[in-house]
Order: C-alpha cells, then structure tokens, then sequence
C-alpha cells in the first residue's frame, strides 16, 4: 500500500516591509540619530565663522533654510547670540559666558558647548585660540 503525502509549505509570520533608512545626498548622518540638538549644531557653526550665511549653515547642518532662520531667532530671544546688521548681510556675535536655558542643560555655558562641539577652545574675545 503505498500512501503520498505532499509536503506542506512551513508556515511563516507573513514578512512586514521594513523600509531602508533614508538617506540625504548631502549628509551621510540622516540615518543615525543626532545626539545634539539642531540649536547647538547652529551655535557650532556661528562660531566657527560669525558673517557665514542662512544657506551655508543649512547646508552644514543638513536643515532647511526656514529652519535655520527659526533657530536663529531662537537664539536671539534667548540672548545667546546678537544679530549685527552689516550691509546687506548679517554677522553673529555668540555671548558666550551666557548659561544654556533649560533644567539640564543651565550648568553649562555657550562657550563650554562651543568647545565640547568643535573640540577647539574659544578665547575671551570669541576667536579660537588657533586662529590667533
């Protein structure tokens, strides 16, 4: 007597689409999560080169320009940077022996962040001291 079983397929949890990161043409950093905050990225920027344009700080920190704008008038508010028309164009002026608002973050300065970011040290005028 001869019997034929057929073999049943293994059943499996039906297989979800999980979609690759994305990734931007201008920063390869899109897909892993930001530890600092777009706000201290900016401030990172204003020090490294005070007369540098929206456009350009929004092409270093992967923003839109709008949002670079924004968080230059956060900063503003906050009294961490002054805005210093100068022709047409803006330069930025960093207060940098102003704490951080916030409950964590009030120990530290915006020099002490400055110098954590860019891991140059910032003399008494703003300049890094390499520069000098």
């Amino acid at each position: 007597m001869s019997t034929t079983t057929t073999a049943e397929p293994p059943r499996h949890a039906p297989r979800r689409h999980v979609p690759e990161p994305r990734r931007s043409a201008r920063s390869p950093y899109r897909q892993v999560h930001m530890l600092l905050s777009n706000h201290a990225n900016v401030l990172a920027v204003l020090a490294s080169d005070p007369a540098v344009r929206v456009r350009e700080i929004a092409q270093r920190v992967d923003l839109t320009e709008r949002a670079v704008q924004g968080i230059l008038g956060d900063l503003v508010d906050a009294g961490l940077v002054t805005r210093v028309r100068r022709g047409r164009r803006n330069t930025y002026r960093l207060h940098l022996d102003r704490r951080i608002p916030g409950p964590i973050e009030a120990r530290a300065t915006v020099r002490e962040l400055v110098e954590l970011v860019t891991g140059r040290s910032l003399d008494r005028a703003g300049a890094r001291e390499d520069e000098r």
